[in-house]
């Protein structure tokens, strides 16, 4: 029988549990990683250039390009404040580069319709259901790391939007390294991408 001596023991033993702290951590980070998730949404913006849509949580941001021209028109609205988004509808997809593809479902309750509403929205795709009008966006775009503590320089809500993520990676594959995000908050207060300055999509 092999026989150890103390010293010898305790170091195999402070190997044995360094080793399985960190298949530990591996493992955690990667079910975060891997497995779909919930992601809460307290503010939506929209590029000047009428070009990017962005949510932003907590952890993550998620930038959209938008070419359809369709958010535009309906960003334009003096009664968008009556659209709200549908997040038992919604959801995003999200691949090993961080690409993200998305539907997005607003919606207009029949009580904040009116002729002119209606006959406008109605142009852009929506359409009538029992409680009012709806219409499904398929926004594409890219998901990146939100700066640390970006989120604490905004203003809260109370009203919170969570929206699922769903994790799309074959057998063995993960995600490659996320991009910090391009957005930043000068100053002043004002928020953009780029040089490209940030309205709230609710203001």
């Amino acid at each position: 029988m092999l026989k150890f001596s103390k010293k010898y023991l305790h170091k195999i033993l402070a190997i044995f549990f360094i080793s399985l702290t960190f298949s530990c951590f591996q493992a955690t980070y990667k079910l975060w990683h891997i497995h779909d998730y919930i992601e809460d949404f307290q503010h939506f913006f929209i590029s000047q250039d009428r070009r990017f849509v962005i949510f932003v949580g907590e952890k993550f941001h998620y930038v959209f390009d938008d070419y359809s021209e369709i958010l535009e028109n309906i960003l334009s609205l003096e009664d968008r404040k009556n659209l709200f988004i549908d997040v038992d509808e919604s959801y995003i997809e999200i691949d090993k580069n961080n690409n993200i593809n998305s539907i997005i479902v607003f919606d207009v309750f029949n009580e904040k319709l009116n002729p002119q509403l209606e006959f406008f929205l109605a142009e852009l795709g929506f359409y009538k259901n029992s409680e009012g009008m709806t219409k499904n966006f398929n926004l594409k775009g890219k998901r990146y790391f939100a700066h640390d503590k970006f989120i604490e320089s905004l203003p809260s809500f109370d009203q919170k939007y969570p929206i699922e993520v769903r994790v799309k990676l074959n057998k063995g594959e993960d995600f490659i390294a996320t991009i910090l995000s391009p957005l930043t908050i000068t100053a002043d207060g004002i928020i953009t991408i780029g040089e490209i300055i940030l309205n709230p999509f609710y203001d």
